[in-house]
């Protein structure tokens, strides 16, 4: 399968690689955005419980900047590449998703892509087609009750509860990853990463030597297949999805396990009319390190209504995240929020959360609940 998947994305893009040049080179485009919030939180603070000794409110912000280009052959080929670089804290590199970079702007993704009535080709660090596929339930705010929330807003000690739902094999890491074009709505891609990009080998493999075969707790050659429907009825519209990924845990040479083989698998859907679009998802992730209890079960249901420069949402997030054979972690969060769009790209946000985590072992520690409000203002340039 892998020797397929590589074969045929090359040959695809070779074969309308001809003697035939673009109507101008590929010019370059900066882009991006950024949020601001201010975030009130009530959490249980008291002795020995996670939010003891923290500020019942913060500022937090998420910046983006993207270079992009692309340019079109006379034969119909398009060819293009993309940066996209995040702002971080200083010495933060423990931020999700972070390829590179130790600073306060690191390296998120890099690939080139290439195009064409045959479908499209991905190369480099990306996401696979599992999550680019993957269809998300309505949301309030993406950096919070999106499918892969950039914000956790609550302590939650050593609950290990998730608080995503996205596809989260092979992550941003180099790969492989050939989309169909759409026929009649429906849409495939496939996806190959040989190796993660965060490599605890001691070296950086990305431009010396090869990355370590065998190393214990190493994802490697994860395959993702997905399909996705797009369809409209009459006013009423219709997004629905299916996403598999599989990979395999390289344990170390001299370890006394076995390999193992985690995969995860997600399915959703989306009805929109009238303003209205209502939809729901459900993410399963075996997590699957060497026969360890800790299984990873999602679903999450929204609703949003738009009513011109005004969205209105609500939904309902459940996880639970086996701790053992006998135990389970679990996190319930609602949000309702709105959000008003005031110019092109021009933002304001509030929103309203409730956060439970409770721990299957009834630690004080590792349980928390409260509430949050939140109010923010996004630009996207």
């Amino acid at each position: 399968m892998k020797k397929i998947l590589l074969a045929g994305s090359a040959l695809a893009a070779l074969a309308f690689v001809s003697p035939a040049s673009a109507a101008e080179g590929v010019k370059l485009n900066v882009g991006g955005n950024m949020d601001v919030y201010a975030v009130h939180v009530s959490q249980k603070d008291g002795a020995g419980e996670p939010g003891v000794n923290k500020r019942s409110y913060d500022l937090k912000r998420d910046a983006n900047i993207n270079f992009a280009g692309e340019t079109k052959l006379d034969n119909g080929l398009t060819v293009g590449a993309k940066i996209e670089m995040k702002g971080m804290n200083t010495g933060d590199t423990t931020a999700k998703s972070y390829a590179t970079g130790t600073g306060d702007v690191a390296v998120q993704k890099s690939f080139l892509y290439m195009s064409g009535d045959w479908g499209k080709t991905i190369l480099g660090s990306e996401n696979g087609a599992s999550y680019l596929m993957q269809v998300a339930a309505p949301s309030v705010d993406a950096n919070f009750d999106g499918m892969d929330p950039n914000f956790v807003l609550f302590d939650v000690g050593g609950n290990n509860a998730n608080n995503s739902y996205a596809m989260a094999y092979g992550s941003n890491s180099d790969k492989i990853t050939y989309m169909t074009p759409v026929y009649n709505g429906f849409q495939a891609g496939v996806s190959y990463s040989p190796t993660i990009t965060t490599r605890g080998d001691g070296a950086n493999n990305a431009f010396f030597g090869m990355s370590t075969k065998n190393n214990e707790d190493r994802v490697n050659k994860v395959l993702e297949a997905a399909v996705k429907y797009n369809g409209d009825f009459s006013g009423v519209s219709l997004e629905a999805g299916a996403g598999y990924s599989r990979a395999s845990i390289e344990q170390d040479l001299n370890a006394a396990v076995d390999s193992s083989s985690p995969a995860m698998y997600n399915v959703g859907a989306n009805v929109g009319f009238s303003g209205w679009k209502v939809g729901a998802a459900y993410t399963h992730n075996n997590n699957k390190q060497a026969g360890a209890n800790n299984t990873d079960k999602s679903y999450v249901f929204g609703v949003s209504y738009e009513m011109g420069a005004y969205n209105l949402g609500a939904s309902y997030f459940h996880n639970t995240q086996e701790d053992g054979a006998a135990t389970k972690d679990k996190l319930k969060r609602i949000v309702a929020g709105a959000t008003y769009t005031y110019g092109p790209g021009l933002t304001f946000k509030g929103s309203v959360h409730h956060y439970n985590y409770s721990d299957g072992g009834n630690a004080v520690a590792n349980e928390n609940k409260g509430w949050a409000i939140v109010l923010g203002t996004g630009v996207n340039f």
